[in-house]
């Protein structure tokens, strides 16, 4: 209770004797509150570097990627989510590390190659006063195992790019011998991630999001194959399903992200015009991209 009630004062929020946190802290086991003690504790510490180190305990020798795609996760629970493309050959390591990243997370949709058809089916709800079956994406993240089709690039691009919060999709369905037009809105900015073989994309998407592969050397195929080995003969020292450090930092996400949007926090970052007199002296100036790159740094840093 001390350290709920000063998380409280720090936060500014006025707990009342009716209220639903209050009630459900009250109701809590003397387990659970210690749980909530330790997320306390990490949420006062640095919380990636926490997701970063538990993470490589699966993830051997692809810290950079791992960063990325931590960062990027991390990014659903703001306005500004960013986007990865996850490139290389087969047998490399991209599903390995991109869901042990995301395993933090509890907001993840994974799909295989789906069509934007099949997307509304499976995540939506039909709203009668809208007419149209609601998909609501924000604060997700959606991760494609396999490529999509340029089709579902299409539909998707404006939320990749942030230029509209709302599409619509429409498709003909047949029944009982008549056609009728069926309406679909996706709404939202989720994180997308995007796992695929070859570097080939369409021309504009190139600038809507970061792009990265895992690393492919001896070091790292070194480090794999002893992970293996270690992972069949000693497997509980490896991240499972009742791993209480991984329970903590889920539930340390759902914090974060609570906090965030009771207070609609955003980010100022000071040394920002540093880095743009910086890119300025550089070639960087001169091309196109440069200004939604910096926007996609500017948002992992955030």
């Amino acid at each position: 209770v001390k350290t709920k009630m000063a998380s409280a004062i720090r936060g500014g929020y006025v707990y009342g004797p009716t209220d639903e946190l209050v009630r459900v802290f009250s109701q809590m086991s003397a387990e659970e509150s210690s749980e909530e003690a330790e997320v306390a504790k990490i949420l006062q510490e640095n919380l990636f570097n926490k997701l970063f180190e538990h993470a490589k305990k699966v993830v051997k020798e692809d810290d950079m990627l791992l960063k990325i795609l931590i960062l990027a996760s991390a990014t659903s629970l703001t306005k500004s989510p960013t986007n990865v493309f996850v490139r290389g050959p087969p047998s490399i390591g991209k599903t390995h590390v991109t869901l042990n990243a995301a395993k933090y997370f509890s907001n993840t949709m994974i799909l295989m190659g789906m069509s934007p058809k099949a997307i509304v089916h499976e995540y939506s709800s039909y709203d009668k006063d809208e007419n149209a079956y609601i998909v609501d994406l924000w604060n997700k993240i959606i991760i494609f195992l396999e490529e999509p089709s340029s089709q579902v690039y299409e539909v998707l691009r404006p939320l990749m790019s942030h230029d509209k919060e709302e599409v619509e999709y429409r498709w003909v369905e047949q029944s009982k011998g008549k056609q009728r037009v069926m309406r679909s809105k996706i709404r939202g900015w989720p994180v997308f991630i995007f796992l695929g073989t070859t570097s080939k994309l369409l021309e504009d998407l190139v600038t809507r999001g970061i792009h990265t592969t895992p690393r492919m050397d001896a070091a790292k195929w070194t480090a794999v194959i002893n992970f293996k080995g270690e992972s069949y003969s000693k497997p509980f020292n490896f991240i499972n399903s009742t791993d209480h450090e991984l329970k903590i930092l889920q539930k340390s996400i759902q914090r974060a992200q609570e906090y965030i949007k009771m207070r609609n926090i955003g980010c100022v970052i000071p040394y920002a015009n540093i880095i743009t007199n910086v890119v300025k002296q550089t070639i960087m100036s001169r091309m196109p991209r440069t200004a939604r790159d910096l926007e996609i740094l500017f948002n992992l840093i955030g």
